[in-house]
């Protein structure tokens, strides 16, 4: 199976590592690979890919903080825990929070890697193709790591060269312009020259159909706040339309099933384009679990119950409005949002009634759809995160052709198919109780596509990103806090993750760690 392909390439490449550095007191550097003894083969080359893909799996990404404490899920839900934090658990934040730290370094050394890798890509004998292949997740990784910086922190040092020494590093912030336009030199090229999803028979390496949907994404980011250049409407349209021809995908015509193959390892890329792979359970040889479907995967896992339900942390709780969102007899609610806690007494799930979403956990993942052999693990799970959806897909194409005054029934086919899915229906076929139609202005239908994005998509790790580039974020905070001052939850310290957000939190600081190790770093507004 290509996990344990993995893994084992992983432990070639440690184990390499390790036997580079052995000898007592040498005097050259040991933290970095020398390219003169490594990269000579078409083995040594993947392996240090996988590296680079171990960043996305990473304790300060997918593999746990992108998942609960780092302020990704904006207004559609908020961390449970009451204890007050001076972090981003409770928008919180200063420029020395650890979490932000641990997210700009891992990626920045995810970075390092992958321009390590392209200096050296040429260096084996090997058939081009397959040199492409590998060239083109190289490329895709390195784009897709400074696309998540410049979400979050804007103006950033851009660099498209390993670090040769520790005297390096001292990079001023490029614009943001320039380093999306790096991204989108590096996506263009990776695009070219990358293996089609069926060859690669699932998600959880870099496609050209996974290329093209981050292009869209890219594009609708580039084409709201804060560049607000409306010419990229136009290539997020031609790029989610470049998956949807390509007749690669289709939407699953379950929606819990979608995170069921999650749970149970099972790839379906014609759903699933993209997604962080976990597996193992944090015990070596297998150490990169994740938390996906423990730090969100319903209500706190009781001990009597783990047996059966699986351990969950039930950090993520739902807010009313989004609960509220969902039309009535669409079955994506209370697959997102649990409608049952579990008792101290018995274990056993017990219904929350009509009890306030507020006391209802994010679920979405759980751990019940596990082989009942593993979901007793307490140090993480091997479900994987999705990065790139087919829905997700759909409803850019969507955003896009609507923005663009393109052709209304395309637009309608696209969203339309998402909303059938969800209320249990077949996407492809017409509904018209469900359907929307083109009566609706093209005002309405943006209100349309933009509510139907957190229906479909909510603790997707995407919320926030898409409330800031639609200019909103600040608006959605405020909202989100005085919708819970109505309820009795008014006072709980948890309404301070929205009473703490300013317009300043559309970016994160600049950590005061990496301004210490380079003065040329200007800090963010407000900061």
């Amino acid at each position: 199976m290509k996990r344990k392909v993995i893994i084992l390439l992983t432990i070639i490449s440690v184990s390499f590592a390790i036997t580079s550095c052995d000898d007592f007191l040498v005097t050259t550097p040991t933290d970095f690979l020398n390219p003169a003894i490594y990269y000579n083969t078409p083995e040594q080359l993947d392996a240090g890919l996988n590296s680079v893909y171990a960043t996305l799996s990473s304790y300060p990404l997918f593999g746990d903080k992108m998942q609960s404490e780092l302020a990704l899920q904006a207004d559609e839900g908020f961390n449970y825990n009451a204890v007050p934090m001076g972090n981003v658990r409770h928008y919180n934040v200063s420029s020395s929070d650890k979490d932000i730290l641990a997210f700009w370094k891992a990626l920045y050394a995810g970075i390092d890697k992958a321009n390590f890798l392209l200096e050296n890509i040429n260096k084996p004998v090997m058939e081009d193709v397959d040199r492409g292949y590998l060239k083109s997740e190289a490329l895709f990784l390195r784009a897709y790591f400074y696309f998540l910086l410049v979400q979050n922190f804007g103006e950033i040092p851009l660099r498209t060269e390993s670090a040769k020494s520790v005297n390096e590093g001292y990079d001023p912030r490029s614009p943001v312009r320039a380093t999306y336009n790096q991204i989108w030199t590096d996506l263009i090229e990776a695009e070219k020259i990358a293996q089609p999803i069926d060859q690669i028979g699932h998600g959880g390496r870099v496609s050209k159909s996974a290329i093209q949907g981050i292009l869209a994404r890219v594009a609708l980011y580039m084409a709201g706040h804060p560049l607000q250049d409306a010419t990229k409407w136009v290539d997020a349209r031609k790029w989610s339309n470049e998956v949807i021809k390509s007749n690669l995908h289709e939407l699953n015509a379950s929606y819990e099933q979608v995170f069921i193959n999650y749970a149970k390892d099972i790839y379906d890329y014609k759903e699933s384009i993209l997604e962080v792979e976990f597996w193992g359970n944090n015990e070596p040889p297998y150490a990169n679990a994740g938390k996906v479907a423990m730090n969100v995967g319903g209500p706190l896992y009781n001990k009597l119950s783990s047996p059966t339900y699986g351990v969950s942390y039930g950090w993520i709780y739902s807010t009313d409005w989004l609960y509220k969102s969902y039309p009535e007899g669409d079955i994506r609610r209370d697959r997102n949002i649990a409608n049952f806690t579990f008792s101290t007494s018995t274990g056993l799930p017990v219904s929350r009634g009509t009890i306030t979403a507020y006391g209802r956990a994010a679920r979405k993942w759980d751990r019940k759809d596990e082989p009942a052999s593993i979901r007793m693990l307490i140090t993480g799970t091997s479900q994987n995160f999705p990065i790139l959806r087919y829905s997700d897909v759909l409803l850019m194409f969507a955003e896009a052709n609507n923005e663009l005054s393109g052709d209304v029934s395309q637009t309608l086919d696209a969203i339309n198919q998402v909303r059938r899915r969800g209320m249990g229906l077949d996407p492809k076929t017409p509904d018209a109780t469900i359907d929307l139609t083109d009566a609706l202005s093209q005002e309405d239908l943006r209100a349309a596509i933009r509510a139907e994005r957190p229906r479909e998509l909510c603790y997707e790790a995407l919320r926030k990103g898409d409330v800031v580039r639609w200019g909103l974020f600040y608006e959605r905070m405020q909202f989100a806090n005085t919708e819970m001052q109505s309820t009795s939850w008014g006072t709980n310290v948890r309404r301070a993750y929205f009473e703490n957000a300013t317009p300043r939190d559309t970016l994160w600081p600049i950590p005061d760690y990496e301004r210490g190790l380079n003065p040329n770093l200007t800090q963010n507004s407000g900061w």
